[in-house]
């Protein structure tokens, strides 16, 4: 009798516990569809990637999580034409004048039928291995074929590191244009002037036939 009670408790927790898993994921479809509908509106990072990652702050300190629901997202007009852009962000500690400079960018290639899309930042100053409490990439492959839209999506976030990629592939059935769009953000240590940094870098339009 005590086995059965064990055995049916082990069942109800299960059930419990992945009616809550599903209840904090949504679908690729769904993740894209609401990503094309939040794009450009008023929205802290974090409500932000709460809604398109429920799951993904889990294992991020509180601390840091709080970083990013006070950030402000990061937009620019997808339909706007523009250089391959590096962009790069920098502060300084308070009482040594310690600099701290990081390089992100976004990258597009394409081999038959498949679009690799990425975007990457890292540390370079103090060193080239200096780590931070926290960095996170969005990365988004946007379409233009007579409408612009995302056709795809990727996230990363980690703590404690020093570079940090977001990567993902598309298989296109048909010629259009696209380009990369990638916002990038982090937390910097304690001690520096500035708290947190965003930005946000992106590729040209380029024909994938």
């Amino acid at each position: 009798m005590v086995v059965s009670l064990v055995i049916m408790l082990m069942i109800l927790f299960a059930g419990v516990g992945s009616a809550n898993s599903d209840s904090a994921s949504i679908t690729e479809k769904e993740r894209l569809e609401l990503a094309n509908k939040l794009w450009g509106t008023d929205i802290t990072y974090g409500e932000y990637i709460e809604q398109l990652f429920p799951e993904a702050y889990d294992k991020s300190p509180d601390a840091t999580t709080k970083s990013y629901y006070d950030m402000e997202v990061s937009w620019i007009n997808p339909a706007a034409e523009g250089p391959d852009s590096k962009q790069t962000f920098t502060a300084t500690t308070g009482l040594i004048r310690s600099v701290y400079f990081g390089v992100a960018n976004s990258e597009l290639d394409h081999d038959g039928s498949e679009i690799t899309y990425k975007t990457w930042q890292r540390m370079v100053l103090p060193s080239p291995y200096t780590r931070i409490p926290s960095m996170s990439v969005l990365t988004y492959l946007w379409r233009d074929d007579g409408e612009e839209e995302t056709v795809g999506i990727e996230f990363e976030s980690e703590n404690n590191v020093y570079e940090l990629e977001a990567e993902d592939t598309y298989d296109y059935s048909s010629s259009a244009y696209y380009r990369v769009i990638g916002q990038y953000s982090g937390v910097y240590p304690l001690g520096v002037t500035q708290p947190s940094y965003n930005g946000i870098c992106s590729t040209d339009w380029e024909y994938v036939s």
